[in-house]
């Protein structure tokens, strides 16, 4: 019994926070209602609106104008890592207060960088791809969900590009990376299950 109850302590003291990166139109969302389902996860944290009104209410005017930056074709790894850094200050924040209160959530987003977010046992982060230039095509002019045409007004070249930054850091950071072009509800399980053999509690 006690030993029950020092589980269920530690697990609302440590909640699962599931952190998944990726371009633009590789099914991160889907991912997330996904796991969400899985692990009877209740919060989902899209990016992209809070991004927007974080920028509108940003604490600082550098803040503010990193995270209203739009990312150029011209300037992809220098953009990126410039909002990555804005972004990470803010999901730093959402992460604070969800360790702090328990709550265990799904974090979506394109500017999420492992060299911008804190380091704690209870964080999961992974990287979405699609390789498959057809289907990211598809997905990406022709949305299932409505999505900000901030970065869809470039094209699929400069997607892509976007795409091999994430996946390099991906690669040097040791971050794990999961290919979205089959079913979604299997690439939820394969996450999951590395999730569990890194020995993280769900």
């Amino acid at each position: 019994m006690y030993g029950l109850l020092y589980d269920e302590v530690m697990v609302k003291a440590n909640p699962l926070i599931i952190l998944l990166g990726g371009t633009h139109a590789v099914g991160k969302t889907t991912l997330a209602f996904e796991l969400a389902k899985l692990l009877s996860i209740k919060t989902i944290i899209g990016l992209g609106p809070i991004i927007s009104a974080t920028g509108a209410l940003g604490s600082t005017k550098q803040l503010a104008q990193d995270l209203a930056l739009e990312i150029g074709a011209k300037n992809v790894k220098r953009d990126l890592c410039r909002k990555a850094r804005a972004v990470g200050v803010v999901v730093s924040k959402i992460i604070a207060k969800n360790t702090e209160t328990g709550s265990p959530c799904i974090i979506e987003g394109v500017e999420i960088l492992p060299q911008f977010l804190p380091i704690q046992d209870n964080l999961f982060l992974c990287f979405i791809s699609l390789e498959n230039l057809h289907m990211h095509a598809k997905r990406l002019f022709e949305p299932d969900i409505t999505r900000s045409m901030q970065f869809f007004k470039k094209d699929l070249v400069s997607v892509g590009l976007l795409q091999r930054l994430i996946l390099k850091t991906a690669k040097e950071f040791g971050i794990p990376v999961f290919e979205n072009s089959g079913d979604p509800k299997q690439v939820s399980k394969l996450i999951l299950a590395e999730i569990k053999k890194r020995g993280i509690k769900v």
